[in-house]
């Protein structure tokens, strides 16, 4: 429990997707099962909490803003932007509608679909019926409940989610190698003793080859290899040589991942693959929403909602120092605070890396209200800042079109050929800085 507490300060409520589980393993437990599974999942609440508790103490002009909510409080940004926002549509974030089918329209056979399929569902099937048939006679077990547990519950977050970036699919990792692991010997001695069970390794096996084998065909690999296995694994069950089926049925389950991992290529630094590691091939783009993937992109990395979609193997956006841009800006730097202001973080963060100061608006996403406008007015007219980098095409919601509007009425756009497409203003004195 102090782990998943742990675990909560990297992914948040991802890490609680295993508390069910872990309370029903204590509840199936010999021993004090009630006081034992309270007094774990309160560890593992207060540990979870304790940093948000600590912070919601300090006053809000002695710390951060906190990026992704719009009240500055960490509870929105936890249980909102990072909760109930990427849970439900449109639910806390305004970029919940465009994330939606982001891994693939929910529903229950997602985790198969050319986004999931490759990461880790084609293991499924096998997962899933050995536990539907090892777990009753093993119900009184904590670590089969566990596992179990963890399993079905992981199923069901990722399938009906709206919106999920596919490597989430770890998720299901752990439990599905104990599942898989502890109920494939079990099954095999149904199926060699020809117990009542015994049709559970072959059903289980067959399924999971069969995704795996889709998932090789839909990546553009070779279709015949799933017939040829298919007719040799029939015909070694006419001849009731179970070792030989055994043995192709693993060669068929395996066959897909151990090709992946031969032809994964190196990932250069700063592509898009980095916004989004996966396993498996890639067969699909990911989606990112209903919306145009140019304007999402505008709104996430901060490049113009115009031109091309970026390749899954192009740069990341924003990703690398613009040396035209930072060689106009030293120019006519005179000692501001700050080399200049942008709409996001991601923009900000090679400029920031490279050792200048530069101020990030608007948080990872470009949303967050902070700073508000007049704290910009204020940094302009008081000199200590200069120069805003925007997307200031028309038509962008939200935040990020009121904070481009403020900029074409208050500065003046600077005619320099960016490399992202995004607009340099100057606010230098001259220009009508007052708050709208």
């Amino acid at each position: 429990m102090r782990r998943a507490g742990a675990g909560f300060q990297i992914k948040m409520i991802e890490a609680w997707v295993v508390l069910p589980a872990l309370v029903a393993a204590c509840l199936v437990a010999a021993g004090p099962r009630l006081r034992r599974a309270a007094v774990l999942a309160g560890t593992a609440l207060a540990v979870s909490l304790a940093w948000l508790v600590v912070v919601g103490f300090v006053p809000r002009g002695e710390r951060p803003h906190v990026d992704g909510s719009r009240g500055d409080t960490w509870w929105e940004m936890v249980f909102g932007y990072n909760g109930l926002g990427r849970g439900l549509a449109g639910g806390g974030s305004p970029l919940s509608a465009t994330a939606a089918p982001y891994g693939g329209p929910p529903g229950p056979l997602r985790l198969f679909d050319d986004q999931l399929g490759g990461q880790i569902g084609w293991l499924l099937p096998l997962g899933l019926v050995l536990l539907a048939a090892c777990w009753w006679p093993h119900r009184r077990d904590p670590l089969w409940t566990l596992w179990g547990g963890w399993l079905l519950t992981a199923v069901l977050v990722l399938s009906f989610l709206p919106g999920l970036h596919p490597y989430y699919a770890t998720l299901l990792a752990p439990a599905l190698a104990a599942v898989a692991g502890a109920g494939a010997p079990v099954a095999w001695t149904w199926w060699r003793e020809r117990a009542g069970l015994w049709w559970v390794l072959p059903l289980g096996g067959a399924l999971s080859a069969t995704a795996a084998v889709v998932v090789v065909i839909r990546a553009g690999g070779p279709g015949w290899l799933g017939a040829v296995v298919a007719v040799a694994v029939l015909g070694a069950v006419l001849r009731g040589a179970r070792r030989e089926v055994a043995a192709a049925g693993a060669v068929v389950l395996l066959a897909g991942p151990v090709a992946w991992i031969a032809i994964t290529p190196a990932v250069p630094p700063n592509s898009m693959h980095t916004a989004n590691p996966v396993a498996g091939p890639q067969t699909a783009v990911a989606v990112f929403g209903v919306a145009d993937p140019r304007i999402t992109l505008a709104r996430i990395l901060g490049v113009p909602p115009t031109g091309p979609v970026p390749a899954i193997d192009a740069p990341l956006p924003g990703s690398d120092v613009d040396p035209a841009l930072l060689a106009h800006l030293r120019a006519r730097h005179a000692g501001e605070r700050f080399l200049f202001a942008t709409g996001d973080a991601s923009t900000a963060s090679p400029y920031l890396a490279a050792g200048h100061s530069v101020l990030p608006m608007g948080g990872f996403t470009g949303f967050s209200p902070y700073p508000e406008r007049a704290e910009v007015a204020e940094l302009v007219r008081t000199g200590q800042l200069r120069f805003l980098y925007l997307t200031a095409v028309p038509g962008l919601p939200g935040v990020l079109g009121e904070r481009a509007a403020w900029a074409r009425g208050h500065c003046a756009p600077v005619p320099l050929r960016t490399s992202n497409g995004m607009t340099l203003f100057d606010c230098a004195p001259g220009v009508d800085t007052a708050t709208p």
